[in-house]
Formats: structure tokens, C-alpha cells, sequence
């Protein structure tokens, strides 16, 4: 009898363990906050740190180099295709490094920088807090053109179409040529904290703080709108299907169908703006203020979920090869936890800036 009391008491005690089991790696204590969101790079993670440092670890957690820029950093860091990485800098620096950590070019565009960087070709496009658009030539640095349109931006550009797609802070997505013509304007109720998201066909999502998510067409019109309880800072991300994800203030993680209806939608106990991400098996990972890091099924089901420190308010990574969630906290820690899958290689724009490198397109 005071065996099976015995068993029962253990069982009741470690039950939860069966059911929840810790998903986390590693995790990695840092001297400031993440404010972007990590770039991946051959299983190498490069981040950027409010304080200034720019950081290189493997996937086993092991800093492989540090390199501090002498300025705060708000962006995140774009990767090209030969390991070159492009970082803005608080002061109105544009630097790029290579993978070793060695600074190649220094650009002083005198107005200061939050958004991250879009490579397009040849080309790096900065675009500044005071609406000044600069396009750099990325091998020697020279300035190949620079518009001023007059509207804060702290937001991300993508690109798709042959258009640069810039979120201003004054309720304005603007959409301009690589060579700075404007093409056409898209005016929200609210405030852009956000980035876009492409779809396969080309149309645009765009969240607000107007408390809705906006389906653009290629032409700048509106094709629909979802409304949402709160403001929305998260950006959204799209599955293979063409559903897209997202989190509000209201502390709700939704689910739409390409049509703009809901499909599913999770109540959290806090606020959900980190961007998501989604696997190789279509399940989405989000995070909220409550500090909480969910994975998501398909169709809504929470798999798990792990709680961090503090806010998870940064968009989420996985690693392209291996199944490893990258999240950042405001307790200052990078975590990395065990997922279902890689990042998708179908999803129309599976994370924050389309993929693993930060480029800002499909």
C-alpha cells in the first residue's frame, strides 16, 4: 500500500515532465538586449546588440567572434550569398563585415538608422529614421543614388515585383523602383512598426497599429482587411497554403486564410509582437510578453511551450538544416530550443524578412 502511495506521489510529481519535457538546448546570456532578429549563416548565428556589439555563435552556443560597432543597434544583420554581413548602425553608420568578424567598408549616411539594410543585386538600400533612402553600390561602398521622402521610418524594406516596399511610421507603406521612383503609396489608420510579407502572387500583407492586418495587391489597392482587438506590431509570415500568422496586443495568435477569414485564433497571457516563424512541418513557434515561447500545430493545437526570463517581443529563427528555434529576451539571454522541423523551404515567407539571411525578399 505505501508503495503505490509512493508511485503515485513520484507519478504526480514528474507527470508533467512526460507531457511538457524541456525543449530548450541552450541559452546564452548577452550584455544587452536583441532588438532585431538574428541572421543565420552555414549553422552560424550573427546578431546585432543594443549595446553595439555584433556577435558570431555556432550552433552548440560557442561565441566565435565578437566585434563592437561604437554605436547602438536597433536592425538586424543581412547576409549575401558569400558570407558578407551588412549591419546599420544607431549613428547613421551602414558597416559590413565579413564571416571572420574583419570590417570591410564603413558608410557615415549622417542620419541615424533603425531599419535593416535590403541587398538587392549589387545594390545595399538604407533607409533612415527621417525617410532619407540611400542606395549604396555593397562591393566599394559608393553612393549610387539617395531620395528623401519626408516620412519617419523604422521599419524593415522587403522587395518583391521590382519594388522596394518601405514601411513609414506615418501610416504609409510606400512602394518604389530600385532606382528610387516612387511607384505608389498604400495609407493605413495607424502606426508601422511592422514589415510586409509576400505572397507566391505577389500580394502584400502588412499589419498596423490600427489594429488591422491589410491584403495588398501588386498595385498598391486594397484587396481586404482583418481586424484584430489591439494594436499589431508583429509582422506576418505565410504557409505554403497561403495562411498567414501573426500576434496582437490583444493577446490573441491568429491564423487567416488567404480570403481574410479566420481560421483559428489562441489566447496567451500576454501581448503577442515577436514575429513568428514556421517549420519544415508547418508548425508555427511565437512568442509573447508573458514570456512564453509556443509552438503551434497546423491547425492551432499548442505543442508546447517554454517560458523564457522575460518579453519575447523579437522575431523567432530557425535554423535552415537544423531543427533549432532561435529566440531573444528581454532578461538579455539568447535561447535556443529544440523544433519539429527546419525552416520551411515551402512556405511563401516562413519569418521576418523571408528567410534565414535577412534579405527582405522571397
Amino acid at each position: 500500500m505505501l508503495k503505490t502511495k509512493i508511485s503515485l506521489l513520484l507519478l504526480f510529481i514528474f507527470f508533467p515532465l512526460f507531457i511538457n519535457p524541456s525543449n530548450l538546448i541552450w541559452k546564452q546570456g548577452i550584455k544587452a538586449e536583441i532588438i532585431g532578429s538574428p541572421a543565420v549563416y552555414e549553422e552560424k548565428i550573427i546578431t546585432g546588440v543594443k549595446n553595439g556589439d555584433i556577435l558570431c555563435f555556432n550552433s552548440d552556443s560557442k561565441l566565435l567572434w565578437s566585434f563592437n560597432s561604437g554605436s547602438a543597434i536597433f536592425s538586424s544583420p543581412v547576409i549575401d550569398k558569400k558570407g558578407n554581413i551588412f549591419i546599420t548602425l544607431q549613428d547613421g553608420k551602414l558597416i559590413k563585415l565579413n564571416m571572420k568578424g574583419e570590417k570591410l567598408i564603413e558608410i557615415n549616411t549622417g542620419s541615424n538608422l533603425r531599419s535593416t539594410p535590403l541587398l538587392i543585386d549589387n545594390r545595399i538600400i538604407v533607409v533612415s529614421e527621417k525617410g532619407r533612402i540611400f542606395a549604396f553600390d555593397k562591393n566599394k561602398g559608393k553612393k549610387v543614388w539617395e531620395k528623401k521622402f519626408d516620412n519617419e521610418c523604422f521599419s524593415s524594406p522587403v522587395y518583391s515585383e521590382g519594388l522596394i516596399l518601405i514601411p513609414m511610421k506615418n501610416k504609409l507603406l510606400l512602394a518604389v523602383t530600385p532606382d528610387g521612383e516612387k511607384k505608389w503609396e498604400f495609407k493605413t489608420k495607424g502606426v508601422i512598426f511592422s514589415s510586409p510579407a509576400i505572397a507566391s502572387d505577389g500580394s502584400v500583407y502588412l499589419t498596423s497599429m490600427d489594429h488591422n492586418l491589410y491584403k495588398i495587391g501588386k498595385n498598391g489597392k486594397l484587396i481586404w482587411k482583418f481586424k484584430t482587438g489591439r494594436w499589431i506590431i508583429s509582422s506576418p509570415v505565410i504557409d505554403v497554403n497561403g495562411n498567414v500568422y501573426f500576434g496582437s496586443y490583444d493577446r490573441f495568435f491568429y491564423s487567416i486564410t488567404e480570403n481574410g477569414k479566420l481560421r483559428w485564433k489562441k489566447e496567451g497571457k500576454g501581448s503577442f509582437n515577436a514575429t513568428p516563424v514556421i517549420d519544415s512541418k508547418g508548425n508555427i513557434y511565437a512568442g509573447n510578453s508573458s514570456g512564453n515561447i509556443f509552438c503551434f500545430s497546423y491547425t492551432g493545437e499548442i505543442l508546447w511551450k517554454y517560458k523564457a526570463g522575460d518579453f519575447v517581443r523579437r522575431p523567432l529563427v530557425i535554423m535552415p538544416d537544423k531543427k533549432i528555434l532561435i529566440s531573444c529576451s528581454l532578461d538579455k539571454n539568447i535561447y535556443v530550443l529544440k523544433t519539429k522541423g527546419t525552416l520551411s523551404k515551402k512556405a511563401q515567407w516562413p519569418k521576418y524578412l523571408g528567410n534565414s539571411s535577412n534579405s527582405g525578399r522571397r
